[in-house]
């Protein structure tokens, strides 16, 4: 009885993680070479924060080691979007599109046949250390909500959060259910 709890928490956890996969699909690139992609685990810019979790610039990759296997996760830049005021007809807000890259090196599991990049991968937070919730509609303009992509492949795609006008940058911690893994500050322009 113990194991088959156990497992049912098992199997609920990965589904946490993985979430679903819904929206339009952007068609991904086969991968030729991972060397395409900086993997260097130690570079010049990264330090560690008060946290203890590694900081990495815009744009630098930093590799997920799981149990399911790795891939290779970047945040690549915001963009801001007219989507709140679309939606609301104010412009006391803002979304914003936090950009990133994945590079699927080997993961996989029983529950999907790829890594699947979604708002529980992140946690993000504006100048002022508030955490930004995510902007749960969405418009066709350029977004992707929770694609898979599957071993070999890599993808480019954003996620939409809702944040203040005045804000100057976001925090992007890379995060998993066993910890931090990584920490980006972008500037807000």
């Amino acid at each position: 009885m113990k194991k088959l709890i156990s497992v049912l928490i098992l199997g609920m956890m990965c589904l946490c993680l993985v979430g679903c996969s819904s929206g339009a699909k952007k068609e991904t690139e086969p991968v030729t070479t991972v060397a395409e992609i900086e993997t260097e685990t130690e570079t010049e810019t990264e330090s560690e924060t008060d946290e203890g979790i590694k900081e990495i610039g815009v744009g630098e990759p930093v590799t997920v080691e799981t149990e399911w296997g790795s891939y290779i996760l970047a945040i690549t830049g915001v963009s801001e979007t007219d989507w709140w005021e679309r939606a609301n007809k104010n412009t006391d807000k803002t979304v914003i599109l936090v950009e990133y890259s994945v590079e699927n090196i080997d993961f996989s599991n029983e529950y999907t046949s790829g890594v699947v990049i979604s708002t529980e991968a992140f946690k993000i937070s504006d100048d002022e250390n508030y955490l930004l919730k995510d902007f749960s509609s969405g418009y066709d303009d350029r977004v992707n909500f929770f694609e898979t992509v599957d071993p070999g492949y890599k993808s480019e795609s954003a996620l939409p959060y809702i944040l203040d006008r005045d804000t100057e940058y976001i925090d992007v911690v890379i995060t998993r259910s066993s910890g931090d893994i990584a920490k980006v500050r972008v500037n807000i322009e």
